[in-house]
């Protein structure tokens, strides 16, 4: 089977990552694969040779979406795919726009947040959804929200969970003092880490104050944020207001994610809203104890091996980070076992290839 995925890019995100890991999946499973990317530079790429990047580097002015879109179609044309499968708003636009002067056997949209804009993108998707052949989104709460807004007609829209490349996310013990040296803390010190886009959806600032709090109980720890993005000077300089600098290191953008959270002993989400949550799950599967926001889909990715407080509420995610520091170490180590026995069940790469596949076949 041929399989095209079109992204809005291939930046540093939860989208892109899943994306890229899917593609490099189906090649795996014997399938030919290309990647289609609108905006900017590929900074997640596949790991196999044998997925053909194709990148539009297109930007906002009509006479680039006009090259970008006959670009596109020629692709499309000469690549004589089975699958056109789209991924994040802008993508889900465009590939459907292209379907109106493109042959496509089977074209599928997927969103991957519970918020994908404001009333316009709404209606656009509202106009557009016959469009495509299968609209899909990445958690149940996901679809509930594009259906209670209306975006979607009720039962239209198919939940596919995100795939966790288990193999890969997984604690290395022989890694933690490795990288503790490396970055100059202390294996007494206990380490919550951040992983996400320096944006409105990941609600740095809650997670900011949060951390301010639980400084005033403990002084042994430290955060560990991955990330960049457009909202990164505001954060350095609330940092610098907090007074807390000494306890933050930013490692800005990385490929080495799943290596990082060996180091650590916590990971903490602060987002306002999310799709899944893929971080979590990434957390969780590398055996680190999760305290996340109610946001999205990440309820159903923790289940009952985490913690979970509302979003947008420093006190109660400061209260929840405090909780994990001081849980027994045993009661601690079981949460971290379990969780990942939880992912592997339930998330892995394998069992969501292979819903796609069916997908696909339909």
């Amino acid at each position: 089977m041929k399989i095209l995925y079109i992204l809005t890019g291939l930046g540093m995100g939860g989208a892109e990552t899943q994306v890229v890991a899917l593609a490099d999946k189906m090649i795996e499973l014997g399938h030919d694969v290309s990647l289609l990317s609108l905006y900017g530079e590929s900074v997640v790429t596949p790991k196999s040779n044998n997925v053909e990047v194709f990148e539009l580097n297109m930007v906002k002015n009509p006479f680039s979406i006009i090259r970008s879109y006959l670009k596109a179609m020629k692709i499309i044309k000469s690549l004589n795919v089975d699958v056109v499968h789209s991924h994040m708003v802008h993508a889900n636009f465009f590939s459907r726009m292209l379907r109106i002067s493109t042959k496509m056997n089977k074209l599928i949209c997927t969103a991957h947040s519970s918020n994908e804009g404001g009333l316009n993108r709404q209606i656009l998707y509202r106009l557009t959804n016959r469009i495509c052949d299968v609209f899909t989104n990445v958690s149940e709460s996901a679809v509930k929200a594009f259906e209670d807004n209306w975006i979607v007609k009720k039962k239209s829209m198919i939940c596919v969970y995100n795939g966790i490349d288990t193999d890969r996310f997984q604690y290395l013990p022989s890694l933690r003092n490795k990288i503790r040296l490396e970055l100059k803390i202390e294996d007494s010190v206990r380490i919550f880490i951040a992983v996400g886009s320096f944006n409105e959806a990941k609600d740095y600032p809650n997670l900011l104050c949060a951390f301010q709090k639980i400084l005033y109980q403990t002084d042994d720890i430290h955060l560990i944020i991955i990330g960049d993005g457009p909202l990164r000077c505001d954060l350095e300089a609330l940092i610098s207001t907090y007074g807390i600098s000494e306890n933050i290191t930013m490692l800005g953008v990385r490929k080495d994610v799943s290596e990082l959270m060996s180091a650590a002993d916590f990971f903490v989400l602060s987002s306002a809203w999310e799709g899944f949550g893929l971080v979590v799950a990434e957390a969780m599967s590398c055996q680190l104890p999760v305290i996340a926001t109610d946001s999205g889909g990440v309820k159903e990715v923790v289940g009952d091996y985490g913690l979970l407080c509302p979003p947008k509420n420093s006190e109660a995610l400061a209260e929840g980070m405090m909780k994990l520091i001081g849980m027994p170490n045993k009661l601690r180590k079981n949460l971290s076992l379990n969780g990942r026995d939880h992912i592997i069940k339930n998330f892995s790469l394998d069992e969501a290839a292979s819903k796609w596949v069916g997908i696909y076949l339909q």
